[in-house]
């Protein structure tokens, strides 16, 4: 059986505040106000795919393969471009190559059980023809990606662990490269000549340790890089490439895996579900329908002063291990198309203000004010709310919400809605 959602009037917050910030709609005469207390009925949180995002321009990227006993498993490559360091070439006389070693810069902190996991590493040459500058991470998945691998380049066991001084290097095939590369120093003149010559590398890893996990790479760094090793008739030395904001693309693609999990009956069930899952990595999304608006605001004298929606995470998201997204993104469905809500959305409607984390409920705060007053002015019966995990495409994180058919009556939506007369 549904349960009833209460609204609770919180009177102190009114004397705080002042009659413009505080009331949408109204105009109170004489400071006199009427509390009334609803219920609503019908409120329902279930689970959808998160819209697939694609950033071309991004300096996080995200490789690993992990298991999660509530969301399955989740790998995520790389495919980044690399563009000479320098246009200006001096390789010396006879030069010789000896190496291609590819460094990236591991940032701190890892996703996943295993705080240091043995992995297989496997770089591969994007194919010849194929360009990353029309790449598009929502398209191209982790059975697609096979069609812009090329050559294999390296394949290398590694403990992935941040913690751990030891640099992530990996040397690239064999000499033969290094002196293909040198001979193919014509190329190196400009960036576009080089990523059509060397349109990039895919980076992945298959997981050997239990539960495996995922880590995250700074390519803003400047020892982010492929390097060149070399020797010529007076020195032994080196020629970088680098991933460059102003001329290259990276992308990180992600796959998951929830079959042996609860996901899928939440994905495609239409009753109230005790569950909802929210995922980064162009993971998974909470839909939120609020329904008998109708019936709450049959008067049209009424105001609201202030209203919430309390989302609170499960003890079954367990937060010990697995930490939630720092912060959620709002929208609202609207004529079939998600759009971000007023309460949250900035001038233009292109972006939005996230809603933070808060520890002391383990949850969020849905602020809704506008949202109901343009549902209480424009007469409607029901809104829909969208809810994801901000940066959805460099942060591994994901929670459970505890949904209104929960067993745990003190962890579900409330909300808290204030209104005058």
């Amino acid at each position: 059986m549904q349960r009833l959602f209460i609204i609770s009037a919180i009177l102190l917050s009114i004397y705080a505040c002042k009659e413009d910030d505080s009331i949408i709609g109204i105009h109170l005469q004489d400071n006199r106000f009427t509390v009334k207390y609803d219920t609503l009925h019908t409120i329902k949180t279930s689970t959808k795919f998160a819209d697939s995002l694609s950033l071309a321009g991004a300096t996080i990227g995200l490789i690993g393969d992990y298991n999660d006993p509530q969301f399955g498993r989740t790998r995520a490559a790389l495919a980044l471009q690399l563009v000479p360091k320098a246009t200006l070439i001096n390789l010396g006389n006879n030069p010789v190559g000896d190496s291609v070693v590819l460094k990236l810069i591991e940032r701190s902190g890892y996703y996943g059980l295993d705080s240091a996991a043995t992995q297989i590493v496997r770089v591969y040459r994007v194919n010849d023809g194929m360009s990353l500058d029309d790449f598009d991470s929502t398209v191209v998945n982790f059975s697609t990606l096979n069609s812009y691998k090329g050559a294999l380049l390296a394949e290398k066991e590694m403990i992935f662990n941040p913690s751990d001084s030891t640099p992530f290097e990996i040397k690239l095939s064999t000499q033969e490269f290094a002196a293909t590369l040198l001979n193919d120093s014509v190329n190196f003149k400009n960036d576009t000549i080089f990523k059509s010559y060397f349109p990039g590398l895919i980076i992945e890893a298959e997981n050997q340790s239990t539960n495996g996990n995922i880590i995250s790479i700074d390519l803003s760094q400047a020892d982010t890089r492929m390097r060149l090793h070399f020797r010529n008739d007076t020195d032994t030395t080196y020629f970088d490439f680098l991933p460059k904001s102003t001329s290259t693309k990276s992308y990180s693609i992600f796959d998951h895996d929830y079959s042996s999990t609860n996901i899928p009956t939440s994905l495609t069930d239409t009753t109230n579900q005790p569950l909802a899952y929210m995922q980064g990595m162009n993971g998974l999304g909470i839909k939120i329908d609020i329904n008998g608006l109708d019936s709450l605001f049959s008067d049209d004298i009424w105001a609201i002063n202030s209203a919430q929606l309390i989302l609170k995470i499960a003890p079954e998201s367990d937060i010990d291990n697995y930490i939630p997204p720092t912060s959620i993104i709002v929208k609202m469905v609207e004529n079939s198309q998600e759009v971000f809500t007023p309460d949250y959305g900035r001038p233009g409607g292109l972006t939005t203000t996230p809603e933070d984390y808060d520890n002391k409920i383990n949850g969020y705060k849905i602020r809704i004010n506008k949202l109901l007053y343009k549902a209480l002015i424009e007469k409607q019966s029901s809104i829909t709310l969208t809810t994801y995990a901000t940066s959805p495409l460099t942060k591994a994180n994901r929670a459970i919400i505890a949904g209104p058919e929960h067993a745990n009556d003190s962890v579900r939506p409330v909300i808290h809605i204030i209104r005058s007369k």
